[in-house]
């Protein structure tokens, strides 16, 4: 998992603080910052124009009392519990094939007027899920600078897994998430 130490927007410096999932902010750059190193797929979030375009996957399958479960509880992690989604990775089998199915199925399972609210457990959904995840992707988080929005997405194999999702393009990344194991 790599954090960006800093970001200067402005005359600002925003820090994130990932354990807490909180986006400060000083007046002054601190003297302990140094520069990021970025993952592979950072080059996409750079130059998006660099992604290859995922075919709009449509789910046919009913998603099962587990998967549902499982989309629940991470509505309530992300909102109540936010440290505890870093054991996500830890306890949980991937079921589908690739990001792009398993985002259509969580878009299945909570109504389009809702997907905006819930980018971060959308993420942590389809990344969990994946099988191709833990070794093609890369979870981001990225911040709306000068405000403190925040935005969570997903690339795997090059391919942004939301088809839907193009604001992300909007936030500059402040954390970069890998699963890969060393």
């Amino acid at each position: 998992m790599l954090v960006t130490p800093h970001i200067t927007f402005k005359g600002k410096t925003y820090f994130f603080k990932k354990r807490l999932g909180l986006l400060l902010c000083s007046e002054s750059k601190g003297s302990n910052c140094v520069d990021c190193q970025h993952t592979d797929d950072y080059s996409f979030v750079a130059n998006p124009y660099l992604l290859e375009k995922r075919q709009v996957t449509a789910c046919t399958e009913v998603p099962g009392v587990g998967v549902k479960f499982y989309s629940r509880l991470l509505l309530f992690v992300c909102r109540y519990c936010y440290p505890l989604i870093f054991f996500i990775p830890k306890v949980v089998r991937p079921v589908y094939d690739n990001a792009g199915l398993a985002n259509a199925v969580f878009y299945r399972l909570f109504p389009a007027e809702q997907q905006r609210k819930l980018c971060l457990p959308r993420a942590l959904f389809t990344a969990s899920l994946s099988k191709r995840f833990r070794t093609h992707g890369t979870l981001f988080i990225g911040a709306f600078l000068p405000t403190n929005r925040l935005h969570a997405w997903v690339i795997e194999d090059g391919m942004h897994a939301d088809v839907y999702d193009n604001q992300w393009i909007q936030y500059t990344p402040v954390m970069e998430w890998q699963w890969r194991k060393k």
